[in-house]
């Protein structure tokens, strides 16, 4: 009985033992991953306060090494130049080239119903003025620029025999453009194609 006892008694505390052992080995796991959790919070804070003190050129450089603000607004002008006088063509193949697919589609809608209509659009001495960079969004797959422009431009749309449809012949059109500029990061292609613009000729009037 005695050895019976004691058996049990030891079982006892070696049972004690392994619950208040197991509970510190627990206690300690959840401070080291509490402990981890504030080191990987002061982490993304660091990240987050360096980046946001960066420049928007800057920040496009972390992605694109060879970006140049300067030179990008240089030639998103002359895209948007390219891609404007593509309209009066009716040349989709060139705003294939330098847009992306849903900027494609509401530029063929335009030349289709001016196609179907029988109308001559006519744009010209197109200027860009006070370019600047207005939005930012770099992503983990692509970066996305918006650009400002102050444009100016003679517009007018033409029926057959010389006739006014819309637009105005004898007037300098004035407005403000804006137009976002989409980069795949994953590709080899350096081309900042349209992805985004708040005006496209006559899209209202023709009810595209």
């Amino acid at each position: 009985m005695d050895i019976l006892f004691l058996a049990l008694m030891a079982a006892y505390i070696i049972y004690k033992l392994y619950l208040t052992l197991g509970e510190e080995r627990s206690m300690s796991h959840e401070i080291s991953l509490d402990s981890l959790s504030k080191q990987e919070q002061m982490k993304n804070a660091t990240i987050k306060t360096l980046h946001e003190s960066l420049s928007d050129e800057e920040k496009v450089k972390l992605v694109d090494k060879n970006f140049h603000l300067n030179d990008f607004l240089q030639k998103s002008e002359k895209a948007i130049d390219i891609i404007f006088k593509a309209l009066t063509e009716g040349n989709t193949a060139i705003i294939s080239d330098l847009s992306e697919i849903d900027i494609v589609r509401r530029f063929a809608l335009v030349i289709s119903e001016l196609e179907d209509k029988k109308l001559e659009l006519n744009i010209s001495e197109l200027k860009l003025k006070n370019t600047k960079l207005s939005k930012t969004i770099i992503h983990e797959n692509y970066a996305e620029l918006s650009v400002k422009y102050k444009a100016e431009c003679e517009m007018f749309i033409l029926k057959k025999r010389d006739e006014l449809f819309a637009g105005n012949r004898d007037k300098v059109n004035k407005f403000d453009l804006e137009a976002s500029f989409t980069k795949d990061l994953r590709s080899k292609d350096p081309t900042w194609k349209l992805s985004k613009i708040n005006f496209i000729p006559f899209e209202k009037e023709l009810n595209v």
